[in-house]
């Protein structure tokens, strides 16, 4: 696809639409299924990690932070 700008400054909104279009051909039902599967799993654990923090139990926050952000974010010590 070759990009179009509008006056220099970046993508148009036309752009833009293109490529959510191409996206949206080329993705299947199953696809979009498994990505918001994985988002609801991920808003799970964060509805937990502050459930946890909640009740002060801050090594059951912490092992659910490190599920959503990786092994970057600090470990419990």
């Amino acid at each position: 696809m070759t990009a179009r700008f509008q006056d220099g400054r970046g993508p148009s909104a036309d752009d833009q639409f293109s490529r959510l279009s191409d996206l949206a051909a080329s993705t299947t039902e199953r696809e979009v299924k498994l990505v918001i599967d994985s988002f609801a799993a991920t808003y799970d654990r964060c509805e937990k990690a502050t459930a946890a923090e909640g009740r002060g139990d801050h090594e059951e926050a912490i092992r659910f932070w490190r599920i959503v952000f990786g092994d970057e974010s600090p470990a419990y010590r």
